[in-house]
């Protein structure tokens, strides 16, 4: 949407942006016991089908078959805000970055100028609003602009990051919103301190011991324990206190959930993914090594389907949690992934999810016009969205630190060093390769958790093709995600 919304801004007289399907049509159907469920072809026993497009062809408009908006229905409303707001544009080929504290408004609304609309600046410190202040709009005619004044004063501290909300409120009351009802919100960068990854160190009188039974090697910090599969090379769990926190083993995933640009053999990316979703893996070598406050393990891996990948995983375990960095070598024969990154299973109970990054509507690198970043709070069952059929979703970019918590006080927080994708949901990828409706989509009591260098798009250049900005997509090449993980009270 933001790419239509660029051509609208540079071409008078472009006209783009449409909606080709508002409302998913779908038809009530019944489970076997009597459920209601959103049914499409092939489940009414019909004889005749389309042989070429998906039999959910029918379900992608911007709205569910009940009128509840999906995820972009969001992205459509920033994109179709009557008030545009963004950086000042260069005016010459000497120009270089944009002024700070200025903004480029265009008004967008065919009948009233901005009189109708008050504009709020907002400083957001970690993603935490800390100042607000209303700021003046210029009285602008339908297709009006102007260089606008959105500065805001604020405290910088070091190792924050800041952004500027700018929220467009309605002045008064319509048939179908309130008077101070937030029609848009742009988010602007700020002179901000790039934050990183703590460095987590053993207390005093907290010494580390490694203890190797068979396949099995656990390293000991305190309360802190941190078990490997020495055979796989991956680790298995962690606990503290007798209380486990991750239950399955972390490992490196290149997969995702089918989406519209995938979503069966034969269409779009499918035949491109293909090769990730056939991949074995292979420990080629796991070392510990044991210091004073701390343990290092090391571990290799291959993978291999057609082509091949090499991921190392380094841990440094001190006793409040650890520190892993990834590298991928991923074989430059792979033209497209749908994600480079890691699987964590996250012990039953862990429900309360606290995140870091783009939200709280799902985003992706081709959408994110809705998604301003900021810190959110809400469930692990909240970042589901149910799609029909069940497809990838619930996934939010620029994400630095995630953090689950149980109803028990204990909580296990993954700090990123650097921008990275995230999702976490109650499925494994492979479940949704299996259901054709969201009843038939199994709900396990773990979670797992991605945590992703780089993730394909969603399908946001063009909804109803396969099309995308292919430098947004992930293909043969190095990557490296580091991350610290912390467990402690929630």
């Amino acid at each position: 949407m933001n790419k239509f919304c660029e051509l609208i801004d540079r071409f008078p007289r472009f006209q783009g942006g449409y909606v080709w399907d508002w409302q998913d049509k779908s038809l009530v159907g019944r489970t076997p016991e009597g459920e209601r469920f959103f049914a499409y072809g092939g489940d009414f026993d019909e004889d005749v089908h389309d042989e070429k497009c998906p039999y959910f062809m029918t379900n992608n408009g911007v709205v569910m078959p009940d009128l509840a908006f999906k995820p972009v229905a969001l992205e459509l409303k920033e994109g179709y805000c009557p008030v545009r707001i963004k950086p000042v544009p260069r005016d010459s080929a000497w120009g270089t970055l944009p002024p700070l504290g200025k903004a480029l408004v265009i008004n967008y609304d065919p009948a009233r100028t901005l009189a109708a609309y008050s504009l709020i600046g907002q400083v957001v410190e970690d993603g935490v609003v800390v100042r607000e202040k209303e700021l003046s709009l210029p009285d602008l005619a339908p297709l009006e602009r102007a260089v606008v004044d959105v500065s805001v004063e604020y405290q910088r501290r070091p190792g924050r990051r800041y952004d500027l909300n700018l929220r467009v409120l309605r002045r008064e009351a319509s048939f179908y919103a309130p008077a101070g009802a937030q029609v848009g919100l742009t988010q602007l960068p700020l002179e901000s301190g790039a934050p990183d990854a703590p460095a987590l160190e053993a207390p005093a009188g907290q010494p580390v011991a490694v203890v190797r039974d068979g396949d099995s090697t656990i390293v000991r910090a305190g309360g802190l324990e941190v078990e490997f599969d020495g055979k796989a090379g991956s680790l298995t769990a962690l606990r503290r206190d007798g209380v486990t926190y991750l239950a399955g083993p972390l490992n490196a995933c290149f997969d995702r959930p089918v989406s519209g640009l995938d979503c069966q053999q034969g269409w779009g990316w499918w035949e491109a993914f293909r090769p990730v979703r056939e991949l074995t893996q292979e420990c080629r070598s796991f070392r510990v090594s044991l210091m004073e406050k701390e343990a290092i393990v090391d571990a290799e891996h291959a993978l291999g389907s057609d082509w091949g990948i090499a991921v190392r995983f380094t841990y440094r375990i001190p006793s409040a949690g650890g520190r892993a960095d990834v590298h991928f070598d991923v074989d430059p024969a792979f033209r497209a992934l749908p994600r480079v990154g890691v699987e964590a299973v996250v012990a039953p109970g862990f429900e309360q999810l606290t995140y870091l990054g783009h939200g709280p509507n799902e985003c992706y690198v081709d959408r994110l016009l809705s998604a301003p970043y900021g810190l959110y709070e809400t469930t692990v069952d909240g970042t589901h969205f149910a799609f029909n059929p069940p497809s990838e979703n619930g996934g939010h970019e620029g994400v630095r630190r995630v953090s689950l918590a149980d109803g028990a006080g204990h909580s296990l927080t993954f700090t990123l060093a650097q921008d990275a994708h995230f999702d976490a949901r109650h499925q494994k990828i492979s479940d949704y390769f299996g259901a054709r409706h969201e009843h038939e989509l199994p709900r396990r009591p773990e979670t797992y958790l991605h945590l992703d260098a780089a993730h394909a798009p969603i399908g946001g250049d063009m909804a109803w093709s396969t099309g995308v900005d292919l430098s947004q997509m992930p293909a043969g090449g190095g990557y490296h995600l580091r991350f610290a993980i912390e467990v402690g009270e929630a």
